[in-house]
C-alpha cells in the first residue's frame, strides 16, 4: 500500500510541474549553432539585412547587423531559391523581393551564401524593433517559433532559453527571470507580448497555481500514508 502511495506522490509531481518542452529541435539548432560544434556545419551567420538588388539568380543584401557568427563584408551575395519561413510555403506572400528586410540564417557556399534555417521578412532594419509578424507579415504555421526568433533578434541574441508549454512560448533571461513571449489563444497568430512586468505576473501565477495543487496532493497523500499506519497499530 506505501509503494502504491509513494508512486501516486512521484506521479502527481510529474504531472504537476510545468511542461517544458525544448523549441523545435531547427530552431534550437539555430539559434545555438555558435555554441554546439555539431551546429556549426548547418549555419555560419544569423544577420539583420536587406535585400537592395537581384543580378540572375542571387540577391546582393546590405548587412545592417550580425546577430550570431560573422560576415567579411557589409554586403553578400545570397541566393535566391529560397521561400521566407521555414521554407516550406508556397504562399506569394513568401516570395523574397528587392528592398525587403529579413532575418536569415545563412550558410556559406565559397563567395555567396544560402540559407540554412530559414529566413524571415522583417518591418524594418532595426534589430531592437523589427518584427517578424504584422498586418503584411503572416505565417499560417510555426508562429510560436516566429515569436522566439523575433525575440531573440530583439535581444542582440543575447536571450534565446526557449522553452514550450501548450499554445505558449516562454523565454528564460539570463538573470533567471522567465517572461512570456507569445500565446497563440491571445494573439490569434499576429502579435507578441512585449510588457515585462506582465508577462512575469503571467508565468508567476501559471507556476504557483501548479505549485499549490502539487502541495495539496502530497499533503492528502502523506495525510493517508499516515492513517494507514496508525490502523496498524
Amino acid at each position: 500500500m506505501i509503494k502504491t502511495i509513494a508512486f501516486l506522490i512521484i506521479s502527481s509531481f510529474l504531472l504537476l510541474l510545468p511542461q517544458q518542452a525544448i523549441a523545435a529541435d531547427a530552431l534550437y539548432r539555430m539559434l545555438h549553432a555558435d555554441e554546439v560544434e555539431d551546429f556549426k556545419a548547418d549555419q555560419d551567420v544569423i544577420i539583420v539585412g536587406q535585400l537592395i538588388s537581384q543580378s540572375g539568380d542571387y540577391f546582393t543584401v546590405e548587412v545592417n547587423k550580425v546577430i550570431s557568427g560573422s560576415v567579411d563584408s557589409d554586403k553578400i551575395l545570397l541566393c535566391s531559391d529560397f521561400q521566407y519561413g521555414w521554407g516550406d510555403t508556397s504562399e506569394e506572400a513568401m516570395i523574397p523581393k528587392v528592398n525587403d528586410y529579413c532575418v536569415m540564417s545563412l550558410k556559406k557556399y565559397g563567395s555567396y551564401y544560402k540559407k540554412a534555417w530559414g529566413i524571415f521578412k522583417a518591418t524594418n532594419s532595426d534589430y531592437k524593433t523589427l518584427k517578424l509578424h504584422s498586418e503584411d507579415i503572416k505565417y499560417p504555421y510555426y508562429t510560436g517559433d516566429i515569436a522566439a526568433i523575433e525575440w531573440y533578434v530583439n535581444s542582440g541574441g543575447t536571450e534565446k532559453d526557449f522553452f514550450f508549454n501548450e499554445n505558449r512560448v516562454y523565454v528564460k533571461r539570463p538573470n533567471g527571470e522567465i517572461l512570456l513571449v507569445h500565446d497563440e489563444a491571445e494573439s490569434n497568430a499576429s502579435t507578441i507580448k512585449t510588457e515585462s512586468s506582465h508577462d512575469g505576473k503571467t508565468v508567476n501565477s501559471f507556476i504557483n497555481v501548479k505549485s499549490v495543487i502539487l502541495l495539496i496532493a502530497v499533503s492528502c497523500a502523506l495525510a493517508i500514508t499516515i492513517i494507514i499506519k496508525r490502523k496498524r497499530l
